[in-house]
């Protein structure tokens, strides 16, 4: 089952993130039935590492969030050197 992070800044889930899961049930994806959500809230941008961290030790193939502070912080965690 396809598991995805959802980093929501802010102090609680917001009305993107509900846009986010009625799109996913348009493309036939049901949370607890066909796919994982794991959501993580992140009320100040500092918190967003450690959050960012757990997410990625749940195997979640996916971190979803929308905010530059965020959106980078996801790119520099999910940084992999290139193997020689």
């Amino acid at each position: 089952m396809p598991r995805v992070g959802i980093l929501q800044p802010g102090v609680r889930l917001s009305a993107d993130v509900d846009a986010f899961r009625q799109g996913l049930r348009e493309h036939g994806y049901i949370p607890t039935q066909n796919i994982v959500l794991e959501y993580r809230i992140a009320a100040e941008p500092a918190a967003n590492r450690p959050l960012i961290t757990e997410l990625i030790g749940l195997n979640v193939d996916v971190i979803v969030t929308w905010t530059t502070p965020a959106v980078l912080a996801v790119k520099q965690a999910t940084k992999m050197p290139l193997s020689t």
